[in-house]
């Protein structure tokens, strides 16, 4: 899909009184992989269709999938209001133009995920399965699973609870 067709897109499914559902519908039928039992809420801008979110995941309001490479987005995710999704960057090697040639990484939210409001993910990066993007956090580097990261730039704050798996447990007589 081009760029004016995906302008008009925005467009239309930024309108606040489109049902939730509807909006999925066009989505849908203009490429990006979203289930009907997840949420996009009004005001989210798609540069292209290279967009897959998982089940039951929620993209809160103006949020920017600048995406020239693919992002993917996992299951349960949470993704808060005004995040940006940034999948391209430009070489800084020449001293006399910082801003070089251009390229592109894909950006992959595992399931489970939390991204705070104003986060900014660069390109390139993984955000590992249950982890916790602090909001206004610019991450430019992956993220362990079931961590705790933020600032600028984000690093790991803390640890948090990794799932426990109760089929591997053995009982105690």
């Amino acid at each position: 899909m081009n760029s004016a067709a995906m302008s008009i897109l925005n467009a239309i499914t930024g309108a606040h009184l489109m049902p939730s559902r509807l909006r999925i519908v066009l989505y849908k039928l203009a490429g990006l992989e979203i289930p009907l039992r997840s949420r996009v809420s009004p005001g989210v801008i798609f540069r292209t269709n290279k967009v897959s979110i998982g089940r039951r995941s929620s993209v809160n309001y103006r949020c920017l999938f600048d995406n020239r490479a693919p992002v993917t987005i996992g299951a349960n995710v949470g993704i808060g209001a005004e995040v940006q999704f940034i999948t391209s960057g430009h070489e800084t090697d020449d001293p006399i133009c910082r801003a070089g040639k251009g390229y592109t990484a894909p950006i992959i939210i595992e399931d489970g995920v939390w991204i705070g409001s104003r986060a900014t993910i660069l390109a390139g990066v993984t955000v590992g399965a249950g982890a916790i993007v602090a909001a206004g956090a610019v991450v430019n580097r992956d993220v362990p699973p079931h961590t705790l990261c933020g600032g600028i730039p984000a690093r790991v704050l803390k640890a948090l609870p990794a799932p426990v798996d109760h089929r591997n447990l053995q009982s105690t007589p």
